[in-house]
């Protein structure tokens, strides 16, 4: 392992006699709260299957596939967390000249607009125009995840150097944040694009694919803010092993 620290990590020291707060503390409570509104979601459908009759009385709030519900605001939240702790990550990473540093500073950009995103849904709006004007059908007739996807795979080419020189521990669990986001949000979406194109909002499996996709991107987004807090706080097997006096760095690495 290398004895470079990872890019813009800053560890602070805590306070003499402070007990720090486990990395996990904040998003497992964060991701009990996301189970109980899956649960909510997924209960109430199962309930009104049974129960077509009392359609209308569905609590909207409560609806996963709502625009504006609970899940929304706890995502968008989230997200905006999860931008507020990139800002600080880049901002030491500028105070110590990291090489990283605009790294962190488009990624804090990204996920707060994906915050907004998340609340507006701007991509649906985006979806539309991209839809009418390129006609596409199936799996892409929600055409938005057409211009998501090359961004994504540009940013995973354009990353490369950033997650190599991150702890391994930090970067594989953004990297599995990454699939649980992305394959959410898009990988569930694409699914739909049946039920979208044929507009057959009623059936069942279309509910079920919307749960899956909203408790993806929920789950991805808990994730990274876990990643982040790996990395702030330097946690277990993300500090560089301590290299034996008057050995060279090559001895060190793994």
């Amino acid at each position: 392992m290398s004895d470079v620290l990872a890019p813009g990590y800053s560890p602070a020291a805590p306070r003499a006699g402070a007990r720090p707060l486990s990395p996990a503390a904040v998003p497992l409570c964060l991701g009990v709260l996301a189970a109980v509104l899956v649960a909510l979601s997924a209960g109430q459908d199962l309930f009104l299957a049974f129960s077509p009759s009392l359609d209308a009385q569905r609590i909207w709030l409560l609806d996963l596939d709502y625009e504006y519900n609970f899940s929304t605001w706890f995502s968008s939240a989230v997200l905006l967390g999860a931008a507020i702790q990139l800002f600080e990550i880049a901002e030491q990473a500028r105070l110590a000249s990291d090489r990283f540093f605009a790294h962190w500073a488009i990624l804090s950009l990204s996920f707060a607009a994906l915050s907004a995103d998340e609340f507006i849904g701007l991509h649906e709006r985006m979806s539309d125009v991209l839809q009418a004007s390129l006609d596409t059908h199936g799996a892409l007739y929600p055409a938005w995840v057409i211009p998501v996807l090359i961004v994504c795979a540009a940013g995973a080419f354009a990353y490369r150097g950033f997650l190599k020189a991150l702890p391994w521990p930090v970067a594989r669990t953004m990297l599995l944040a990454a699939v649980l986001y992305i394959g959410g949000a898009a990988g569930f979406e694409m699914a739909a694009g049946g039920f979208f194109e044929n507009d057959t909002t009623d059936q069942q499996a279309y509910r079920v694919v919307t749960t899956l996709e909203e408790s993806g991107e929920m789950a991805g987004a808990i994730l990274f803010l876990y990643a982040l807090a790996l990395h702030r706080r330097g946690a277990e097997g993300t500090r560089p092993k301590p290299r034996p006096f008057g050995a060279s760095p090559a001895t060190d690495r793994a």
